[in-house]
């Protein structure tokens, strides 16, 4: 009886010229998909200057006027937990894990009265930053858990007929250049510090 001597598999050549494409292939795409990761963090943080713009917008139309603060006008970005009977962020709401956010995004800080005659500010240390107790002038970046440490720079608190909202974070994850916009009342948009 006659055995076939067949050749299975594949040879370590052919296993070694394989693993070195997959390596070429990785080397290329992988610092492209971390920068095309940071631009989607960088357009969320577009997202909520125009949700601010717009909330600003529907409060001077209403009260001729801009405000401030963030939850008074009705802006609260998705993933922020609300306390059920205040609505306010972050207050009552222990159990709640915030979500991670790449940036902080508002005012650089709270100085305007509350407009109305019973209002109902939020304190700024439930899920916010900002120099009075019971505004919420912007909504922080967290990441793992904590708040990265940076006001939004170049954001000019409004003054009754203007306002320039500005988000400032680490969307590279360098944590050494931050990536810095602000958007004003004529909805200008401008990356002020390109930190990607």
């Amino acid at each position: 009886m006659k055995r076939i001597n067949s050749p299975s598999g594949f040879s370590m050549v052919e296993l070694m010229i394989v693993l070195a494409i997959i390596s070429v292939i990785a080397l290329i795409s992988i610092p492209n998909l971390t920068k095309n990761v940071a631009k989607a963090k960088q357009k969320n943080a577009q997202v909520e200057l125009v949700g601010i713009f717009t909330q600003e917008e529907s409060f001077k139309a209403e009260f001729n006027t801009y405000h401030d603060d963030l939850t008074y006008i009705g802006f609260v970005p998705t993933g922020i937990p609300l306390d059920a009977t205040t609505r306010c962020p972050g207050a009552g709401t222990a159990t709640a894990k915030p979500v991670d956010r790449y940036y902080n995004v508002g005012f650089t800080t709270a100085s305007l009265p509350a407009i109305g005659s019973n209002p109902k500010p939020c304190s700024a240390a439930a899920a916010g930053g900002g120099s009075g107790a019971k505004w919420i002038s912007y909504y922080p970046a967290i990441l793992a858990g904590a708040d990265i440490g940076v006001a939004p720079a170049n954001a000019v608190t409004p003054d009754g007929n203007t306002f320039k909202a500005g988000a400032v974070g680490f969307p590279s994850g360098n944590n050494t250049i931050p990536d810095e916009w602000t958007m004003d009342q004529n909805r200008n948009l401008a990356n002020s510090k390109k930190g990607i």
